[in-house]
């Protein structure tokens, strides 16, 4: 067992995924999701080329979080 304790997400707070977009703009990839940016930061999947890897969060839809896109 852990020795950490841990933090749960409370009822409608935001979460947070990792999504790769093709070219064209689709989604082809989602990692999460997960209760903080930082986690679903380090679970980027590699971008497709042509085409972005961000952070979203879902509050109540998926939204971009700025500064986490990286292009492919």
């Amino acid at each position: 067992m852990s020795s950490r304790t841990r933090d749960y997400v409370g009822p409608n707070a935001p979460m947070y995924r990792a999504a790769a977009y093709n070219a064209e703009g689709v989604c082809v990839r989602a990692h999460g999701p997960y209760a903080t940016k930082g986690a679903a930061s380090r679970q980027r999947p590699r971008p497709p080329r042509g085409g972005v890897v961000r952070v979203e969060e879902c509050f109540p839809i998926w939204a971009p979080v700025e500064g986490t896109e990286v292009a492919g």
